[in-house]
């Protein structure tokens, strides 16, 4: 456990804080990989094809590229030439079922599979405010 000490020299110490930072990086890490074939559940209107279309909409606005359309299915893929490989793909899947909404976030690269860290949360949260300022109205 990492804590103040005044007695410690000014030029030893910043190493247990690097190694702190980067083990509870690491151990986010392999959560997020471990879990990003977990389903959010969103609630959104009764609607199927409402619901398809508004987040077609929102899909199209933010510029990710459709790769399956089908009845209670969507997938839309962004892709990157940065990262591990030279061709990463994140995957924004989305499953329909009556008045909710299953969608998860992967990254699928060439070389490597690294972990989305942080776009599946903002990718759902931004989803969950949509279906909440629509369904007000």
């Amino acid at each position: 456990m990492i804590y103040f000490d005044p007695y410690k020299s000014k030029t030893t110490g910043l190493e247990y804080y690097l190694i702190f930072i980067l083990s509870v990086f690491g151990i986010y890490s392999i959560y997020k990989k471990a879990t990003e074939k977990n389903l959010t559940e969103i609630v959104g209107s009764a609607d199927i094809t409402y619901n398809k279309e508004l987040l077609m909409k929102y899909c199209a606005k933010r510029g990710f590229d459709l790769y399956r359309d089908s009845k209670k299915l969507i997938i839309y893929n962004s892709n990157h030439t940065f990262g591990f490989g030279s061709d990463n793909n994140t995957s924004r899947i989305i499953f329909f079922d009556k008045d909710k909404l299953l969608v998860t976030v992967i990254k699928d690269g060439f070389r490597a599979n690294p972990p989305i860290l942080f776009s599946d949360t903002l990718f759902k949260r931004e989803i969950k405010n949509l279906f909440k300022i629509t369904g007000s109205s």
